[in-house]
């Protein structure tokens, strides 16, 4: 929720606001406010998660996301095809984000993709 719904909910509540104040404004605001949204994912999934293995999500959940073999970090592009990946997680019916509910390892359909679990960090 920290990952996706957080910066949406800033996104959009800015294109409201400049909508509101100058239908004019959201022409400058929307094309701004998605190339921000664009550079969040890449930092926050890419580099951040793919070097520390944490994203800020797994930060506040205190888990960490590692290579399955190695327990290090996956690095940047790995991390944002496992990114990616997750498209396929929702296809049949959000099957894939349920999946740790019953699977041994806790993988989603991504993590079974691309070689990665996650898993809790203890302080």
């Amino acid at each position: 929720m920290i990952d996706i719904i957080a910066p949406s909910m800033v996104v959009s509540l800015l294109i409201v606001v400049a909508t509101i104040i100058d239908p004019a404004l959201n022409a400058v605001i929307n094309p701004v406010a998605n190339i921000a949204v664009l550079a969040f994912i890449v930092w926050n999934y890419g580099y951040k998660q793919g070097t520390t293995g944490q994203s800020l999500g797994k930060e506040v959940a205190k888990t960490r996301l590692l290579d399955s073999t190695t327990e290090q970090p996956i690095g940047f592009g790995m991390s944002f095809v496992r990114y990616l990946c997750h498209i396929l997680d929702g296809i049949p019916l959000f099957l894939g984000y349920l999946w740790p509910l019953w699977d041994d390892r806790k993988q989603t359909f991504a993590d079974k993709i691309v070689g990665t679990v996650v898993v809790h960090v203890d302080r």
